[in-house]
């Protein structure tokens, strides 16, 4: 089995860049997934990335911290549980 990387990529209101930022990623090369972390982000990011599933497959998840304490807390890590790769998006 090939190796394979997980980019974690933490956002904030980024609603009209997410699919082009992932897209981006996922291109570079077929081992990437990516975990989209959403920090409470009212303009609807988590909505985006989980209604892209259907694109992006199983390569891409979206884990959400509906504290809306902004990108920081994202940035920094959390020792909560993430998703498992099985998953498409938590709530």
């Amino acid at each position: 089995m090939s190796e394979r990387a997980l980019v974690v990529i933490p956002t904030y209101n980024e609603r009209g860049n997410i699919e082009r930022i992932i897209a981006a990623v996922l291109t570079q090369d077929e081992r990437l997934e990516v975990l989209v972390v959403d920090d409470g982000s009212p303009d609807g990011t988590g909505e985006i990335v989980d209604g892209s599933a259907g694109c992006f497959g199983i390569r891409c998840r979206c884990w959400r911290d509906c504290r809306n304490s902004n990108r920081f807390p994202a940035r920094r890590g959390s020792r909560r549980r993430l998703p498992s790769p099985a998953r498409s998006s938590t709530r």
